[in-house]
């Protein structure tokens, strides 16, 4: 599961894209995407890997990260392709 978060609606729609992208380019494609119009949340399913990409306040209020406090996880801030924090987990 892949945990991350951006400022605004345009962002988490950018980091949505980014992810889309990428994966294609590795001819793999989402089962399904869910979100997109409000961009607030949105998440990405792979099948065996989910993706979040919420907005920062959205993120904090429904706590996912809590409920995977026990997970291994890596963190990544501010990285600059991303332009989002973002917390994998496995």
């Amino acid at each position: 599961m892949v945990i991350c978060s951006a400022q605004s609606h345009r962002q988490v729609q950018a980091v949505m894209r980014h992810v889309e992208n990428r994966l294609k380019n590795l001819k793999t494609l989402p089962q399904s995407i869910e979100g997109t119009e409000a961009a607030v949340w949105i998440l990405m399913d792979y099948g065996d890997i989910m993706v979040h990409i919420f907005t920062n306040d959205i993120r904090e209020y429904y706590g996912l990260d809590s409920v995977w406090g026990d997970a291994p996880s890596q963190v990544f801030e501010n990285e600059p392709s991303t332009m989002a924090a973002g917390r994998t987990m496995g």
